[in-house]
């Protein structure tokens, strides 16, 4: 029985558990160091007969280093986010997509079984298309941490087909949904990914012929884009992936073709590559514990 016995009383109450100590651990026999204190919200009866029959209590080393604290990250984005995921729940494998977020996942998963990786990308997703479903997707979840990459649809829509956000339209969802966030969850960090474009060559390329003949305009409009995210992440206090200038400097160490399928989306090597530089820029602010 619970040392103390009796009834156990409405409100807060400490409950002395029986001493323990952590295998391997070299530690006195100081009550004071070994005895653990829970304390308990008990406003339901049924609470307080459930605890009447606990006997003992072991603590495990795994329980205390690995998992102790619940770190929720959440993704949003458009195809390079989503990435093919599974929306239906079909494959558990498919559930993060083919892209860097699961690569992100399977490394910090690895290394920390307490990180939980959500992924709500969507295809083809401006950020009037997110910021739609920014209530439901984000606002409603629950996450330590957001990371987003938008802005190439804003592009391509506005270029070929005049749907797409100009800058200012751009900066002004952004900044709005971003504000929602700090609102809804002050305590969340955020990540903020550049948009970014790669140069193929003509013969490289089975469709967006357009994006290497207007190439002058398209990148430029994507340079703009990049250029609202950084200024955001400075306002906000986010964290920027620099992912735009990342492709540029990797284009020069090989074919943008080795990089990307498209122009836009991204290869096995471009995945990880972007997957690399998320994870360094978020191990080097301490924002995940790995």
């Amino acid at each position: 029985q619970i040392r103390g016995g009796g009834r156990f009383p409405q409100g807060n109450a400490e409950i002395p558990f029986p001493a323990c100590r952590i295998p391997g651990d070299s530690g006195g026999e100081n009550p004071r160091d070994s005895l653990i204190f829970f304390r308990m919200q008990c406003r339901q009866p049924r609470m307080a007969a459930c605890v009447r029959n606990v006997t003992h209590f072991k603590l495990r080393r795994s329980d205390v280093n690995i998992g102790e604290i619940m770190t929720k990250l959440l993704f949003q984005g458009d195809s390079l986010t989503d990435a093919c995921r599974d929306k239906e729940g079909k494959d558990p494998l498919k559930r993060l997509g083919e892209g860097y977020v699961n690569m992100v996942a399977a490394y910090l998963t690895s290394e920390n079984p307490g990180i939980q990786v959500t992924n709500h990308g969507v295809n083809g997703n401006r950020i009037m298309d997110l910021y739609a479903r920014w209530i439901e997707d984000t606002l409603n979840e629950e996450f330590d941490l957001i990371s987003i990459l938008c802005g190439v649809n804003d592009v391509g829509f506005q270029l070929r087909m005049n749907k797409g956000a100009d800058r200012e339209k751009f900066s002004f969802i952004y900044d709005r949904m971003l504000y929602e966030v700090k609102q809804a969850r002050p305590q969340a960090k955020i990540v903020l990914c550049e948009p970014f474009l790669l140069k193929l060559k003509p013969e490289e390329l089975t469709y967006g012929w357009d994006i290497v003949e207007n190439w002058d305009t398209w990148y430029g409009q994507i340079r703009e884009r990049a250029d609202v995210v950084r200024a955001l992440a400075e306002k906000y206090g986010a964290l920027l992936v620099p992912s735009r200038e990342l492709f540029d400097r990797a284009c020069e160490k090989a074919p943008a073709a080795h990089w990307s399928v498209d122009g836009i989306h991204l290869t096995l090597a471009g995945n990880g590559l972007l997957a690399r530089e998320w994870l360094r820029c978020v191990k080097g602010a301490g924002y995940v514990s790995i």
